[in-house]
This record gives structure tokens, C-alpha cells and sequence, in this order.
């Protein structure tokens, strides 16, 4: 397949459909995964999926780094709640295991947790009109007008962990 690249965004691809071509995570903007990572107690890893799925989905990177830091401020991949969430992003698995395959399986592995959190992150946004409120209240299990006691914090100390 050939493409030619036009203001080093938009190519050509087959049949002469643009497409969007990004640069390597790394390259937008420089030392942008050192400093992900360095508010990720160091775990590129974890910066590279934050950057990735960011980059993939337009939701901003300190939102998605809040949710993890309120959901799993220990970073353990493996870590699974009393509900049964897992991971990073505290996906339960009996709720939403399976609407994502091209994420995987493992919610366990931090690229297919942070794929699965990230894709339900912004399902709730469209459910919710748009307002990160009430996607950051609906992610966490806060449904309708009333919530659980201390529900209602959710989202200013998401907001809170994710600034830099």
C-alpha cells in the first residue's frame, strides 16, 4: 500500500482513502512517556497504555491517569476488589468481559485492562451527553439522580489525582 503524507497527519492509503497517520507515541510531544510514567511511579508500561489509549480515544491523559489512581492507586495489575473489578481501571469482568475482543482477554494484562476501562470510560461519556461528571459517576457505579453515600466525590477526586 502506498501513502503520501499531507501536513504529516492525513495519507492516502488504498484506493485513495485518506487516513490518519500518527507519529510514534514518543514523538508527540518528546519525553512525553518519561514524564507519563514519572506520575506512574516509573512504569512505562503503564505511561505507554495511558499515552496509547489517550491518543486513541481523545479522552485526556490526566483523566485516564485520575481514574487509575483512584481505582488502583497501588498499580497492581492483578489487583481484583470486592466486587470482583479488576486491574487497573477496576474492570468487572462479569459485567463487560467479552464487549471489547479486540482488547483481549486478560484483565489483568495493563493494555487490556486500560483498553476495556478506557472504552467503557467512553461509553458512559456518550450516555452521559458528554458531561465527565456524570461518565466519571456512571464509571464508577453511580447510577441516576441519587447515589450511594460518598459516591458523589468520585469524580472531583478522580479530577484531583489526575492533575499534574
Amino acid at each position: 500500500m502506498r501513502r503520501l503524507a499531507l501536513l504529516g497527519l492525513l495519507a492516502l492509503g488504498e484506493a485513495g482513502v485518506p487516513t490518519v497517520v500518527l507519529p510514534p507515541i514518543e514523538a508527540r510531544p518528546p519525553g512525553r512517556l518519561v514524564a507519563l510514567a514519572a506520575r506512574l511511579d516509573g512504569n512505562m508500561e503503564i505511561a505507554e497504555a495511558v499515552a496509547r489509549e489517550a491518543d486513541r480515544s481523545g479522552i485526556d491523559e490526566n483523566t485516564i491517569i485520575g481514574v487509575i489512581l483512584t481505582e488502583n492507586p497501588w498499580l497492581k495489575p492483578d489487583t481484583t476488589n470486592w466486587y470482583g473489578a479488576t486491574g487497573l481501571m477496576q474492570v468487572v469482568g462479569r459485567l463487560h468481559g467479552g464487549d471489547y475482543p479486540e482488547c483481549g482477554t486478560d484483565l489483568t494484562s495493563v493494555d487490556t485492562n486500560l483498553c476495556y476501562g478506557v472504552r467503557i470510560l467512553e461509553r458512559k461519556l456518550v450516555a452521559s451527553g458528554g458531561d465527565l461528571t456524570r461518565a466519571l459517576l456512571f464509571y464508577n457505579g453511580c447510577w441516576g439522580e441519587t447515589y450511594r453515600e460518598g459516591c458523589e466525590t468520585y469524580p472531583t477526586i478522580v479530577s484531583e489525582r489526575g492533575e499534574l
